[in-house]
């Protein structure tokens, strides 16, 4: 097996590893608190119907 082409291989795997890894980290960063606060909103929202049954009831 030529050494080169494993080297070059490797290379192009370590890098793609090492950007995905950089790019998932940073849109978890970006992205997740606003997730977050939209499961939240949706939760209150939904639970807020109930009462309001429950209330009519």
């Amino acid at each position: 097996m030529n050494i080169d082409v494993f080297v070059l291989f490797l290379n192009a795997f370590l890098t793609t590893l090492i950007s995905s890894v950089i790019v998932v980290i940073i849109l978890r960063r970006k992205y997740l608190p606003a997730i977050r606060k939209m499961e939240q909103e949706q939760k209150n929202s939904g639970q807020q119907p109930e009462s309001e049954r429950s209330g009519t009831e």
